[in-house]
């Protein structure tokens, strides 16, 4: 097995290759490129598909990490929140009730309201929540924006250890200056190795190599290596999260659904611009975890590339491949409904790697 401890450079060759086509009529009509890395929590790379070296951001699928010192500083113990309340601090959510309510209940509970949330607003992500929103003459509110989870955590966090509130998502925040400590940690690459920028909902995130990334979510995964002190928050939001993958994401949504269809526990949590993390335990107890990078940053090739390497590595069955069909297997169909292609996977993980 190869080693992840190399350098990640800016520039040189293109790190991408092909890892998926759209057919119609049988001939290819596009090309989809993207990364993917298999990393067990000893550094060890399993597969690989093209150079998991190369740094991205993180985005959304970072928030079981930002979760860690909800859980880690008493905050959730507090506040009695419930494994339900774990897992949409971990979420990308549709903005349906189950989601709001719970939201609700994480800032009621800690003394606020949804008047701190820093995340900004949009319209739900689910269709029948957003029509509702619109029959009762109603506009979105930060509430609904998909990242309210993780923000609502944030500042629970804060509210049980005196922190400032209202500048929670600022980078020399305490709390978000021990969110990059931890990734740190859990990557071997140090808080000072690691650059950030600020997401789409205002908080930092960061940027490391791919391989890195996978290494750290395999840790979470077991709690081994620099994760130990951090194994029993990570348990809890581990569970939480396969055991609420509705409120992580959603209904019909591709983290709920990859969470249901696995044959073990897993947890899976996409981020925005092509980004995707999946981790489970073995039977030993290792972590191990798969991360995706779409070139394009599109969510089309990167549900497929990651639903077909969760079915080469053995993480689906049958019946769970039969369950991801909307996001791999289901033809392409025009407006007529008519079948007019399909979508056809260019990778191997199981063979010499990429």
């Amino acid at each position: 097995m190869e080693s992840i401890l190399r350098p990640a450079p800016d520039s040189g060759p293109w790190p991408f290759r092909p890892w998926m086509c759209a057919e119609r009529g049988g001939r290819p009509e596009s090309y989809h490129e993207g990364i993917l890395v298999v990393v067990d929590d000893h550094g060890n790379v399993r597969a690989r598909w093209g150079d998991p070296a190369w740094p991205a951001y993180l985005r959304s699928s970072l928030k079981m990490v930002q979760a860690l010192p909800l859980v880690e500083s008493g905050a959730a113990d507090e506040f009695r929140l419930t494994p339900r309340h774990l897992a949409v601090t971990c979420a990308s959510h549709s903005g349906e009730l189950s989601h709001v309510t719970a939201i609700g209940e994480i800032l009621e509970r800690a003394g606020l309201d949804p008047s701190f949330l820093r995340c900004g607003a949009h319209e739900p992500l689910d269709r029948t929540s957003r029509n509702d929103l619109v029959r009762c003459g109603e506009v979105p509110r930060p509430i609904h924006n998909n990242c309210s989870g993780k923000h609502a955590g944030m500042l629970a966090t804060c509210s049980h250890l005196g922190l400032d509130p209202l500048t929670y998502q600022s980078p020399d925040h305490p709390l978000q200056r021990e969110i990059a400590s931890v990734l740190g940690e859990l990557t071997d690459l140090g808080p000072d190795g690691i650059e950030h920028a600020i997401d789409g909902c205002g908080v930092p995130t960061f940027r490391v190599p791919l391989a890195s990334f996978a290494l750290a979510l395999a840790r979470f995964a077991s709690g081994r290596g620099p994760a130990r002190e951090h194994r029993a928050a990570a348990q809890r939001l581990f569970d939480a999260m396969f055991r609420h993958a509705d409120l992580v994401a959603g209904t019909a949504r591709v983290c709920t659904e990859l969470a249901r269809a696995a044959n073990r526990p897993v947890i899976a949590k996409g981020g925005a611009e092509g980004l995707y993390g999946v981790a489970w335990r073995e039977e030993s107890g290792q972590g191990v975890a798969l991360v995706a990078k779409a070139a394009a940053g599109d969510e089309r090739g990167r549900d497929f590339a990651v639903t077909e390497a969760m079915r080469q590595l053995g993480l689906l069955d049958a019946k769970g491949l039969e369950r991801m069909r909307p996001f791999h297997s289901a033809p392409l169909r025009n407006h007529a409904g008519t079948e007019v292609g399909r979508l056809v996977a260019l990778f191997n993980l199981n063979g010499a790697g990429g």
